[in-house]
């Protein structure tokens, strides 16, 4: 099995949620190879192995401010073979525009893999006091995921009902603080796990 990440910056990093959710709940049952796509250099980095058992790849192509008018054209350039595809994006969307964006990531990822299962991520609020700009984007994300009948993992409402403070899930920039990267592998992981 093969799973690949495009997506925005709060899930580039080691410490964010991509990278715990391979290591702290994929490789629970299995072994999971993990990669991040390094842009500078265009090209992928080396595996990092966790756990046992059936293999699982997971190609983690998120990066910092991606332009979502060019994400459709960038999957050609990271692009593995992948029965599952993540997609996250959202807290620098147009509420106007990135309908649009995504449809052409999606017709993107088509034809790369018909088959391929697409997961979106909708993505967990900014800090309250540029929570309201989001919303816009994290409706139309919703609306438009499905209107294609797609999966979607909500963190939005997650971090929302999580207990926690705000500041202490989201730094001020809407990126998910290591908590708040923790709360969104363990989201993920419930939410497959639901799915069977």
């Amino acid at each position: 099995m093969s799973v690949l990440v495009v997506g925005d910056g709060s899930g580039d990093g080691a410490s964010e949620w991509v990278q715990l959710w391979a290591r702290d709940h994929l490789s629970a049952d299995r072994q999971a190879q993990y990669r991040t796509w390094d842009n500078n250099s265009s090209a992928w980095g080396k595996a990092i192995t966790t756990g046992k058992g059936a293999k699982v790849a997971v190609w983690n192509a998120s990066t910092a401010s991606p332009n979502l008018a060019k994400e459709a054209k960038r999957l050609a350039k990271v692009w593995k073979p992948a029965d599952v595809v993540i997609l996250s994006y959202g807290h620098r969307g147009n509420p106007t525009s990135i309908a649009g964006q995504l449809d052409d990531l999606r017709k993107a990822v088509e034809g790369q893999n018909p088959e391929a299962i697409m997961i979106v991520m909708i993505q967990n609020p900014d800090p309250v006091a540029t929570q309201a700009n989001q919303a816009a984007t994290t409706k139309a994300v919703k609306a438009w995921a499905k209107k294609h009948d797609l999966d979607t993992v909500n963190l939005y409402d997650a971090f929302v009902n999580d207990p926690s403070p705000r500041y202490q899930l989201v730094t001020s920039d809407g990126s998910p603080t290591p908590l708040g990267s923790a709360l969104w592998a363990r989201t993920l992981a419930e939410a497959i796990k639901k799915a069977g």
